[in-house]
């Protein structure tokens, strides 16, 4: 029974952990409910809004935020 627990509360704190983890999308309130993707192929970024498509992360200057392809 105590082994049961144990498990039980262990999953649904790697569960909250799972969904309340912070990225840079998020502003110093709380969560800003975006998704960050990150392509692994080519290092782009694309942001993701609930109920909605993807679209490219775009830098202050216009251009599509990539890192290093892979």
């Amino acid at each position: 029974m105590k082994t049961s627990l144990f498990i039980a509360l262990s999953v649904v704190i790697v569960l909250i952990q799972h969904f309340t983890a912070y990225d840079n999308t998020d502003g110093p309130d709380g969560r800003s409910g975006l998704a960050l993707y990150t392509d692994h192929l080519t290092g782009c970024q694309y942001v993701r809004a609930p109920f909605s498509g993807i679209t490219p992360r775009l830098d202050a200057g216009g251009k599509q935020i990539c890192g290093e392809s892979k």
